[in-house]
């Protein structure tokens, strides 16, 4: 963009576009982050997509939070909670893995280990296992997002009956980026979600969600005429960066990361694999990274045990996987 002298407006979007999805300003991103979601124009009258395809219109009735806790149910009596991995040791024989809870320790040995903890948290644990000099720099270096959401009420959607609009703004403005959380739900009410990243969505913290919401009504009101005066008393925020178990939204590639240590975030070594969005190649940043890097671990282990054969998972189609 700047060999080309992109400047103006359009370079205003596309740094904001990325700066939202990706999670950290521009200058702080690798540039192969612009080549890994950029998609370019297919046909005449299509419409630019900075970020290529997202669809917020899919939500979980009572919450992400569901997949696993239903996934669990599955597992009675062999999920353990509420206790926190501080340090990991042995090797091609069996690992040992330090937990803490409250204020007892305790130990547990494995043969075969996946760690699916953002690397932000696994570089808190004394790693005290032979790993390749890429995947202590992964472990240690690869930069997070620092996303946060502003869930907005509002009594109607003058968005929609007003404007016909679905929410979905990209711009300079305070909010960053909008879209509307309540398509397809019955009823006046709706809300709408900003998005933020880099140093708004740093600075949106829970303690500045009341300043921020009446900064971010008044500029989307400038957007869609008739938002503040429909404002409600409903807004939750979430904040990433502060959030104690992840520090962080998702993975986001530092200037070098690429060159240094990409595609050693996925490997295994030894006994030892390695799950989460951080890991997955088709779709880092997403739930979907998530599920699809689980899958991929799980087969390693079952190819380590002589259950299975090595087989690449099945994905699904990106459309359908691009949901914050």
């Amino acid at each position: 963009l700047d060999a080309a002298e992109v400047a103006g407006w359009f370079r205003s979007v596309v740094n904001v576009a990325f700066t939202t999805e990706l999670g950290l300003e521009c200058d702080a991103q690798s540039a192969f982050n612009l080549l890994y979601l950029y998609e370019p124009l297919l046909a005449e009258g299509e419409h630019y997509k900075p970020v290529g395809d997202s669809d917020e219109r899919f939500h979980v009735h009572g919450g992400n939070d569901l997949v696993p806790t239903r996934l669990a149910q599955g597992l009675d009596g062999q999920i353990e909670l509420g206790a926190r991995l501080e340090a990991l040791s042995g090797g091609e024989g069996a690992y040992t893995l330090t937990f803490r809870r409250g204020e007892s320790r305790f130990d547990v040995t494995a043969s075969h280990l996946v760690l699916a903890m953002p690397f932000t948290k696994l570089r808190e644990v004394d790693l005290r296992v032979e790993l390749p000099e890429a995947k202590r720099r992964a472990i240690a270096e690869l930069t997070y997002g620092t996303n946060a959401k502003l869930m907005m009420g509002f009594a109607s959607r003058p968005w929609r009956t007003a404007h016909d609009s679905n929410g979905v703004v990209v711009s300079d403005l305070p909010f960053q980026t909008s879209w509307e959380g309540s398509r397809l739900q019955p009823g006046d009410a709706g809300f709408l979600v900003a998005f933020t990243g880099g140093r708004v969505g740093e600075g949106l913290t829970r303690e500045r969600s009341g300043e921020a919401l009446q900064s971010f009504v008044s500029a989307l009101d400038g957007v869609f005429p008739g938002v503040a005066e429909a404002r409600d008393e409903h807004h939750a925020t979430f904040h990433w960066p502060g959030f104690a178990w992840t520090k962080g939204s998702y993975a986001c590639f530092g200037p070098g990361q690429f060159a240094a240590f990409h595609g050693a975030e996925a490997e295994s070594v030894g006994r030892l694999f390695f799950a989460g969005e951080h890991t997955s190649d088709e779709f880092q940043g997403f739930m979907e990274g998530a599920a699809e890097s689980g899958v991929r671990a799980a087969n390693e282990v079952a190819v380590a045990l002589g259950l299975a054969e090595i087989e690449r998972p099945r994905v699904v189609d990106e459309g359908c996987a691009a949901a914050e």
